[in-house]
């Protein structure tokens, strides 16, 4: 999203001042022009799948928990701070010779006196394909998503007006803006069982269609499009390292972006690895995971990190940015279809 800030005359003696917080300005609107997807970004996307497409909800089997907490380019006035929760899961019995999976993602993401708010809840079906080593899944998400827009802006120096009875505000931003509109999305997802997948989604599918409009201001919500892949694979005869590559590619139709990631899993508990976004960060990471309770039912939970080193502009006003994730899992016992066999010989 690309915000137009007008800056007022200030008086020569505060001209050095101002073109110092100009160019701060100028760089962080570079930033938005050059990545211009108003979704937010997760370094750790690999974990928050369901967020970007909603025929991911369910196919893991079990029920499942991730939270993310994102400070982007701290250090930076207003920088972006993102909350997301998804929770996602199985319906046991099947249904038309496949399963329902249920999910629901809900974020937070404020930037400056913006924020978004949006909850979706995703349905998908899910059906055994590949003599049942692996799951095609299609995926449709319905939600509501509020913007709201909070506080009197004020010119960078604090320029008060001629009469020096206060700062001078931007006439051109609401003082405050409050407005919520649905969501919809739509997603095609497929899973093997040695740990490939590969995902085509769309956000916001109205594009524009999910205009918020308050008075003067209108903020158009454009359609999203993701295509996510991924596999693992053991190194080595040991079976203890397993490479991991994944990637995301990102398009709203006018600018198309990628995050590629590649880590290594130790013996399925400790992951280390690094992720790299196009024109923007080199982000490396590391994480611990462990599975408690019988294999069938076990309860896994995971904790990971992330620190991007950013590599734009913004990289002389910001020190990075910092990513937790948390995760659970607890896997379903699904009971095995019954079946049965008649012999040809009897009739």
């Amino acid at each position: 999203m690309l915000y137009v800030i007008r800056q007022s005359i200030a008086s020569p003696h505060k001209t050095k001042y101002m073109k110092k917080r100009l160019t701060t300005v100028v760089l962080a609107l570079s930033g938005f022009t050059a990545f211009a997807q108003q979704d937010p970004q997760f370094t750790q996307f690999m974990n928050a799948k369901l967020f970007t497409n909603p025929a991911y909800a369910g196919t893991t089997g079990a029920i499942c928990a991730d939270l993310i907490g994102r400070a982007q380019w701290t250090g930076f006035p207003g920088a972006p701070n993102t909350y997301l929760l998804c929770v996602d899961g199985l319906i046991k019995k099947p249904i038309l010779g496949g399963n329902i999976g249920l999910g629901l993602s809900v974020v937070d993401d404020k930037l400056g006196f913006d924020q978004t708010i949006g909850a979706k809840l995703a349905v998908s079906y899910i059906r055994p394909v590949m003599s049942g080593l692996g799951k095609l899944s299609f995926g449709l998400e319905l939600g509501i998503q509020n913007k709201t827009i909070s506080g009197n802006w004020i010119a960078p120096d604090g320029t008060q007006t001629s009469g020096g009875t206060g700062p001078i505000t931007d006439p051109s931003i609401p003082p405050s803006f409050s407005n919520t509109g649905y969501d919809l999305g739509f997603g095609i997802y497929f899973t093997h069982l040695n740990g490939t997948y590969f995902g085509l989604s769309s956000t916001h599918l109205p594009d524009n269609g999910e205009s918020l409009t308050s008075g003067k201001y209108t903020f158009d919500v454009a359609r999203h499009y993701y295509v996510s892949a991924g596999t693992a694979f053991n190194l080595g005869g040991g079976g203890d390292f397993k490479l991991r590559p994944n990637l995301l590619v990102k398009s709203d139709a006018k600018v198309t972006t990628f995050d590629v990631n590649v880590n290594i899993l130790w013996k399925d508990m400790f992951w280390l690895g690094c992720s790299y976004r196009m024109q923007d960060a080199v982000a490396p990471m590391l994480g611990f995971q462990k599975a408690m309770g019988p294999p069938a039912t076990a309860l896994t939970w995971k904790i990971g990190y992330s620190y991007d080193v950013t590599t734009s502009e913004i990289k002389n006003h910001s020190s990075g940015s910092h990513e937790i994730f948390l995760g659970f899992c607890k896997k379903l016992d699904v009971e095995p279809k019954p079946e049965s066999w008649e012999d040809v010989r009897f009739f």
